[in-house]
């Protein structure tokens, strides 16, 4: 077995969730796109702030969960940890 670093769950978790937003988006899957993006609302919403990692992405953060940006995810450029 081969050793190699690991994504923690939720990173990918999330990761998988922009995905599905995306085609979702693209199949014109406007009912379980709200759903996911909805997810991803409530998973922005639970990082803790106060960490510098998400404080350096403050803006970002602020601009996906803009009401502006209904439907996708748009302004939201993924970091890794």
């Amino acid at each position: 077995m081969k050793n190699e670093p690991t994504e923690a769950i939720t990173s990918r978790i999330f990761f998988l969730r922009l995905k599905q937003l995306e085609r979702l988006l693209a199949q014109g899957d406007g009912e379980r796109a709200a759903v996911v993006r909805q997810r991803l609302e409530e998973d922005i919403r639970s990082l803790p702030m106060d960490s510098v990692t998400v404080r350096e992405h403050e803006r970002e953060i602020a601009k996906a969960l803009s009401p502006r940006n209904s439907g996708t995810m748009s302004g939201l450029t993924l970091w890794s940890t």
